[in-house]
């Protein structure tokens, strides 16, 4: 991540625990959408604050992925590309069933 300050450009590590990003210890929410009809892909989802996604198991959580923003969504675009919000605890736990899975 870059900032610039007076003209002069910092570079500022930011960290992820436990879902959400640190920078100079400022928490940032993040909102969790699963997408019940696709997975994540190019024009599947909207762009503007995404900071992720993760593919999920299907069957067990009734999503293809798991897409995650720092902002929350309009209902107009919840609507327009079919999402469902999830609370937190819930998306780790199937972000979570996956990669128990992929251990096994």
């Amino acid at each position: 991540m870059s900032w610039n300050v007076n003209n002069k450009l910092i570079v500022k590590k930011k960290e992820q625990q436990n879902g959400c990003f640190f920078i100079k210890g400022v928490k940032t929410m993040l909102y969790y959408y699963g997408m019940r009809y696709r997975g994540c892909s190019i024009g599947t989802q909207p762009i503007m604050g995404m900071m992720g996604f993760q593919d999920v198991d299907k069957e067990t959580s009734g999503y293809y992925s798991i897409v995650y923003y720092k902002r929350s969504l309009s209902n107009d675009e919840i609507r327009d590309y079919e999402l469902t919000p999830i609370d937190e605890q819930k998306a780790k736990e199937y972000m979570s069933i996956l990669q128990e899975q992929e251990f096994e």
